[in-house]
């Protein structure tokens, strides 16, 4: 006895999921994805951090927090248009990006500027002060002080960077200002000495500024440029007045020296 069946399958051509894509850098890091499989007419996406995609060969941009590396699997679902199926796998490496903080304590400062920066940065190995001077430091230092001086005769702005970077080489920056004023000095020439009373002529020899203040040590005051002032000894002994000149700019700063002038007792004749 004999019997006979028959059937009739239908093979359906297999489908073959590939993708290529940088797997390592810093974040934020684009990543475009070259889609390289066979025989697919469409694609789904996971890139392992909720998103998805149906594009065919999409970009995608993976982060990661400022102190933390991340590692996330994207799946790569490739269907055929009979309904078959494959899936592909790479393992992403996201190095954090460490985030720059630089702080200063003033942005405007007088000739010479001795300022305090603050670096609070976040998640990095190794820093890069750029104080815009030509100078450099490397210091990993909380609080660190830096001075500035201001060759020309206007208020000169100097631009400072702070790079924090991690050792695999993932880097940001952050941005100052700072405002340094032209220096100014104060001098005067004048009689150092003389009898009682004693008529002094101030002789102003400084550079820069725009105002004066003279105190005079014995009370008096003037905001003249250049005064006249009568100096008295009422007294038996010599007397010193201490001569203070103020000299004031446009941004704030000051300068100031003192010099003595010495003033003294009259003789007062007699005999026996």
């Amino acid at each position: 006895c004999v019997d006979q069946a028959s059937a009739t399958y239908t093979i359906y051509p297999g489908v073959v999921a590939a993708f290529a894509v940088d797997t390592i850098g810093c974040a934020p890091h684009n990543a475009p994805f070259v889609n390289q499989s066979v025989g697919a007419v469409s694609y789904l996406w996971n890139f392992g951090n909720g998103q998805q995609s149906s594009e065919t060969s999409p970009v995608h941009i993976f982060d990661a927090p400022f102190d933390t590396d991340v590692e996330l699997t994207v799946e790569m679902i490739a269907t055929n248009m009979y309904g078959c199926t494959d899936t592909a796998y790479r393992v992403m490496h996201i190095m954090h990006t460490p985030q720059a903080i630089a702080q200063i304590d003033t942005v405007m400062g007088c000739y010479p500027a001795n300022v305090v920066f603050y670096n609070g940065s976040i998640g990095a190995d190794n820093f890069n002060w750029i104080y815009g001077t030509g100078q450099t430091s490397n210091t990993a230092d909380v609080y660190h002080e830096h001075e500035y001086v201001n060759v020309t005769n206007d208020l000169f702005t100097f631009n400072i960077t702070l790079q924090a970077s991690t050792d695999f080489g993932c880097m940001s920056t952050d941005q100052l200002n700072l405002d340094v004023a032209p220096q100014i000095e104060a001098d005067f020439n004048s009689i150092s000495q003389g009898c009682s009373p004693l008529e002094v002529y101030f002789d102003n020899i400084s550079d820069g500024g725009s105002n004066v203040s003279w105190d005079f040590g014995d009370g008096d005051i003037s905001n003249a440029y250049e005064p006249q002032h009568t100096f008295f000894n009422w007294g038996a002994n010599d007397t010193t007045y201490a001569v203070s000149l103020v000299l004031y700019d446009s941004y704030g700063c000051s300068d100031t020296i003192t010099r003595n002038v010495y003033v003294f007792a009259n003789p007062v004749a007699g005999f026996e």
